[in-house]
């Protein structure tokens, strides 16, 4: 799977953290621009819920704002 140059961009409308997710993350409460596919909690996203959470990776491709703690896993 395929990650942006330089590292994931921060964004701020990421989707909703699970309670599982929020106990895992020891990285803080920062989200993340990745490819759909890096994001655990984008599995089984609505297209309305992506139309709130999209975002572009630094090379113009469709992202999604993922917490992260959701990232590769």
């Amino acid at each position: 799977i395929p990650k942006s140059k330089g590292g994931d961009t921060e964004c701020f409308n990421s989707l909703p953290l699970t309670a599982k997710a929020v106990v895992a993350t020891n990285k803080g409460p920062g989200s993340v621009c990745v490819y759909i596919k890096r994001c655990a909690a984008a599995r089984n996203i609505t297209a309305n819920v992506y139309r709130t959470s999209f975002c572009f990776v630094n090379d113009g491709y469709a992202g999604v704002c993922c917490p992260r703690s959701e990232v590769d896993k």
